[in-house]
């Protein structure tokens, strides 16, 4: 191989790890970022998420409309008893 051969070589060859480098930081970058979301949302240690499923939003919201409904059928039977 002549010189020139080698110095393309080296050449290429940096190349190639300066790509290798910048995509692995790049996986790492995403990586972390992918981790924060997740802490953000409460999806991380265990706590309960930010966000839920439709159906159980339906079934809470359910439930605290029922919970109302008693309350307020209290608040007549009260009123009824005064008047």
């Amino acid at each position: 191989m002549t010189d020139s051969a080698w110095i393309q070589v080296a050449i290429n060859a940096c190349l190639i790890g300066s790509a290798w480098g910048h995509l692995r930081s790049g996986q790492i970058r995403n990586g972390k970022d992918i981790l924060s979301i997740r802490r953000a949302l409460g999806l991380e240690n265990g706590s309960s998420p930010a966000f839920v499923r439709r159906e159980e939003w339906d079934e809470y919201k359910g439930g605290q409309e029922a919970k109302s409904e008693l309350i307020e059928r209290r608040i007549d039977s009260v009123r009824s008893k005064i008047r």
